[in-house]
């Protein structure tokens, strides 16, 4: 085996040489994850590379190389705004020609010791049963979190039919007190009240499971979530949802909304879809999400509809099981103390 070397620097910094061989294995790595439904093209690597984060989001990559050559990646990142500043993520990808070679595990290596002193938990996601959930349970068998990805075809549904039940829906909640508004990208500002949308979004998130996770809960300022839609419109995402108002007070209570990137025009990728507590047995949420069906039917090329939940939340994957929605795979989250970092350099692992 070869000796690798490192190069660590942050996207801005990389070295022009290994752009292309990095926007194809970030390709590779998503085809990896999701086949056929996430099949990004070099296009959207490229514009998502150039894009800035936002503030308070910081990454590092750490190049893996042999005699000069891009073998792999590894990524990681942290927050320095809001909340949740003890946490960092990461993963890494080597190419399947260099696999099984330890180049993974010292590019872990590497990648963990560039992790900024505040952090002490560190996590990562891998797709259940494949190579890299092997891998990482030879440093930890429990996981901390179970995401089921869903996906629904939307040639499976009549298009009359889901015109039919959604005007029926906007029927039954108009009586029950209800409304619904579209939005699209920015126009939220104009339609709503801000910060009553912006409080409701992050009641939503804090309501979600998170299991074993040791997450705290997220701060959202509207400078935050303005800032992350600025982010994504940048990024190429057309964003498409509905949210369910009290139509005597206005006030949000509920949403669902979808990315559609320019690059990859068929797939939707489910983003927020709740209600908070206080409204929820209304049977709001399946409303909600068959507006945005029918919007996307009938108006986009969307051929299919991604979406991930946890494990643990009973009632949105029966909602999505209504919505056609099948499993094709699940995101295992593995999370590590720092004291438990020592995994890595252990030198007996069957790698």
């Amino acid at each position: 085996m070869s000796k690798l070397t490192f190069i660590v620097c942050k996207k801005k910094d990389l070295p022009k040489t290994y752009l292309e061989q990095m926007f194809v294995m970030i390709r590779d790595n998503a085809l990896e994850r999701l086949p056929k439904y996430n099949i990004p093209e070099i296009e959207y690597c490229q514009n998502e590379w150039f894009v800035p984060n936002q503030s308070g989001d910081e990454e590092l990559q750490v190049l893996a190389l042999e005699n000069d050559e891009l073998i792999g990646f590894g990524y990681l990142h942290w927050k320095t705004k809001y909340d949740n500043l003890n946490h960092a993520g990461f993963y890494v990808y080597i190419i399947p020609q260099k696999r099984r070679l330890v180049y993974g595990l010292e590019t872990i290596r590497k990648t963990i010791t560039m992790i900024p002193p505040q952090i002490d938990v560190i996590s990562v996601g891998v797709v259940e049963n494949s190579a890299s959930e092997v891998f990482i349970k030879q440093f930890k068998k429990e996981s901390s979190h179970v995401e089921v990805i869903n996906v629904a075809n939307l040639s499976d549904f009549n298009t009359e039919e889901v015109t039919n039940f959604a005007a029926s829906e906007r029927e039954r909640i108009k009586f029950s007190g209800y409304e619904f508004i579209e939005i699209e990208d920015f126009n939220y500002l104009e339609k709503l009240n801000v910060e009553q949308y912006v409080r409701m979004i992050e009641e939503i998130w804090n309501d979600m499971p998170i299991e074993e996770l040791s997450a705290e809960k997220e701060i959202l300022t509207v400078e935050r979530y303005n800032e992350m839609i600025d982010n994504l419109l940048k990024k190429g995402e057309k964003i498409i949802g509905f949210v369910v108002i009290e139509a005597e007070t206005k006030t949000p209570i509920g949403l669902s909304k979808v990315f559609i990137n320019k690059y990859q025009p068929e797939v939707a990728t489910q983003d927020d879809t709740g209600i908070i507590s206080k409204h929820i047995g209304k049977g709001l949420g399946l409303a909600v999400k068959y507006q945005l069906l029918e919007k996307m039917l009938k108006e986009t090329k969307v051929e299919y509809w991604l979406t991930s939940n946890a494990q643990s939340n009973v009632h949105m994957l029966r909602i999505n099981k209504q919505l056609k929605h099948k499993e094709i795979c699940k995101k295992i989250i593995y999370e590590f103390k720092r004291e438990e970092f020592d995994f890595f350099n252990d030198t007996h692992l069957n790698l």
